[in-house]
């Protein structure tokens, strides 16, 4: 998994395995819980570092634009 990423899905709060033997291997999302409020924050969290990116780009009008199309607080 990308570093960035993965940076993101443990902000959100997502379970990842460890070095579990029987496990799918470190790193891994544990996808047998309910990540209803986990997903939102990741899909936001995503959203924002998008926009980020369009405003460091001086693309500020672009960068409001992505927060608005995804609901996403500006």
């Amino acid at each position: 998994m990308n570093e960035r990423i993965k940076k993101l899905v443990e902000e959100a709060g997502f379970i990842l395995w460890g070095n579990e033997e029987w496990g799918p291997g470190e790193g891994h999302v544990d996808w047998s819980c309910d990540y209803k409020d986990e997903l939102a924050k990741y899909t936001e969290l995503i959203v924002r570092e998008c926009a980020e990116i369009a405003e460091k780009e001086r693309l500020y009008q672009t960068s409001v634009l992505i927060k608005k199309h995804f609901g996403v607080e500006v």
